[in-house]
């Protein structure tokens, strides 16, 4: 699906449901992934080769990324900061790599 069709489908998803249903599967989400992450550590497998290589054991949490992904697009298209937050991005990225090549 190309980014204008993309941009309709997360603003019809706002108008029906609302932003704050929206901010509020966000928040559940992001939850979802909290809790993935922290089983995936529970369970030693902090390697970022198992979720390259395995395919079926962790797809909880590449799914729980997935799902993240989507309401983070979603609140990026109904707030229309895209531009800013690949800005800030930008910045951070930066800055995270001054400080990994300063050590």
């Amino acid at each position: 699906m190309d980014k204008k069709m993309k941009r309709t489908w997360y603003l019809r998803f706002t108008r029906k449901w609302g932003a704050r249903a929206q901010l509020t599967v966000a928040i559940e989400e992001m939850a979802e992934l909290t809790h993935a992450i922290c089983k995936m550590l529970r369970d030693g497998r902090e390697n970022t080769e198992t979720l390259y290589h395995d395919h079926s054991g962790d797809q909880k949490i590449v799914e729980e990324i997935a799902d993240v992904s989507l309401m983070l697009d979603q609140l990026t298209e109904a707030y229309d900061i895209e531009e800013r937050v690949k800005d800030i991005k930008s910045h951070k990225l930066a800055r995270a790599i001054r400080r990994y090549e300063k050590n």
